[in-house]
């Protein structure tokens, strides 16, 4: 993670515009997962160093018998190829299509005679224009469609798209990313916060009593007076021990504490534990 993310700085340092344009596009060039990544890019967020707006792009996935008809050409155009090549001046009997593609020919003969590729004489399947080139558009829609995600200039129109996904031959997909540029507190390598509690934040009332004075430190302080009321065995044992603790211990090693701060706050603990000093 530690590494997507100085990717992830480092790029936004390194760009002209200040940005990334598409996490997606990103991920891709960079060969790192995109899910990670935007995992790193919301924790970026939240402190400020990015700032984001989604993106959202619908693409197209062949399902497996678009694959089929990417692969051996849609039935249609089977069909088609099958009677232009054995259809003599009378067309092509009905019973050798069949014998010759099989179950095709009840996909591919209808769309074939839609478009007026083929028309149907009795018993007899002929070429309306035999002089007409004649492509597979069902292919090459579905090649179009598979294409979305890199090349969009020659998608289908909405209604082959829409005909195309009745055929179970596509299903929509909607991808998710993000766009990203430097947020307010950006910097080229991310500086971890240190926990800084503030007045308010020592005053809440839930926890029984409100903090006065000093508000840095009390977790440490009130850890020893705890350790100090089970190691004494008397009051005035309690008490000397608690004062050594501010003489000693806490203003030498945090010199924002006092002996005043620490006692005050010793009581206060000792209050809310339900501990006396007598």
């Amino acid at each position: 993670m530690g590494d997507i993310e100085q990717l992830v700085l480092s790029s936004l340092a390194g760009s002209a515009n200040g940005e990334i344009e598409d996490t997606w596009a990103f991920a891709e060039a960079n060969a790192v997962d995109h899910q990670a990544l935007l995992g790193v890019i919301k924790s970026l967020d939240g402190d400020l160093y990015v700032s984001t707006a989604p993106l959202s792009m619908q693409l197209w996935a062949l399902t497996g018998e678009g694959e089929q008809f990417l692969e051996n050409g849609s039935p249609e155009f089977r069909v088609y190829n099958q009677v232009k090549s054995d259809a003599n001046d009378d067309g092509m009997d009905m019973t050798a299509l069949q014998e010759a593609l099989g179950d095709i020919v009840k996909i591919g003969l209808g769309p074939c005679m839609k478009s007026k590729w083929l028309s149907k004489k009795g018993d007899k399947i002929c070429l309306v224009d035999a002089s007409k080139a004649i492509e597979d558009d069902t292919v090459i829609m579905l090649t179009a469609a598979a294409r979305s995600d890199s090349d969009s200039s020659n998608m289908p129109s909405d209604k082959d798209l829409a005909g195309l996904k009745k055929r179970k031959l596509l299903n929509s997909i909607v991808r998710k990313s993000m766009n990203v540029k430097k947020g307010s507190n950006f910097r080229e390598k991310r500086v971890k916060k240190v926990l800084q509690l503030t007045k308010e934040m020592m005053e809440v009332r839930e926890y029984g009593f409100m903090f006065r004075g000093l508000y840095l430190y009390t977790g440490v302080v009130f850890f020893r007076v705890e350790l100090c009321v089970r190691q004494s065995r008397c009051p005035s044992t309690m008490f000397h021990n608690i004062t050594s603790i501010a003489h000693v211990q806490y203003t030498d090693i945090y010199p924002l504490l006092n002996i005043k701060h620490i006692l005050n706050l010793s009581v206060s603990y000792l209050t809310f534990t339900g501990r006396k000093l007598e």
